[in-house]
């Protein structure tokens, strides 16, 4: 049987994945200004600056999922849950729909 984490632990873990990312950027970005690195390896640190910032986009992107699904759960959505406008709009636009529907087959 396979366990899936809760969403507040996939929160939990990306920003804290997040923070070692930002700082890793932080650590290679004033070794490269420093320039007592030769250009190559230089170069090599600026690589490796930007799979940090694609692993953070990444991981910025799974968090706001994991966000929705806690607001999915809990049946309400804020502005402040979601980082992107357009994932608040699309995940309010559903969840109105949904009432929306319940509603008239009420009626």
């Amino acid at each position: 049987m396979i366990f899936q984490p809760s969403p507040k632990t996939v929160i939990e873990e990306g920003e804290n994945e997040i923070s070692d990312c930002e700082e890793a950027i932080s650590v290679l970005d004033s070794a490269i200004k420093c320039k007592f690195l030769f250009d190559r390896h230089s170069l090599e640190c600026q690589k490796w600056i930007k799979e940090y910032k694609q692993r953070i986009e990444h991981l910025d992107s799974a968090l706001e999922m994991a966000r929705a699904k806690i607001a999915r759960n809990n049946g309400w959505y804020s502005r402040k849950t979601f980082k992107s406008f357009s994932c608040y709009q699309a995940i309010r636009g559903r969840y109105i729909k949904k009432h929306y529907k319940e509603n008239a087959e009420c009626q």
